[in-house]
């Protein structure tokens, strides 16, 4: 049972540890990455992109990441 409990209580602790929001990065467009895609790319579930003010041109595909795209200055400085 001690094995049953210890074994719970170390899942638990892998699976805070992975979803915690302080392990999250943020990767800045254009600065840390070129382009709003390449931002995503480099992203993992829980990270921000943060995409500074311009107009960026071209597709993006987000359909398999748990990840949040912000503009710095919102969406009226961001197109």
């Amino acid at each position: 049972m001690k094995t049953v409990i210890r074994t719970a209580f170390a899942a638990l602790f892998i699976f805070a540890i992975q979803t915690h929001p302080a392990l999250a990065a943020t990767i800045h467009v254009p600065s840390g990455q070129p382009t709003i895609q390449a931002g995503i790319d480099a992203a993992v579930d829980g990270d921000l992109v943060l995409v500074a003010p311009g107009t960026y041109s071209g597709d993006v595909d987000v359909s398999s990441k748990a990840i949040t795209i912000q503009s710095e200055q919102g969406a009226d400085s961001t197109i």
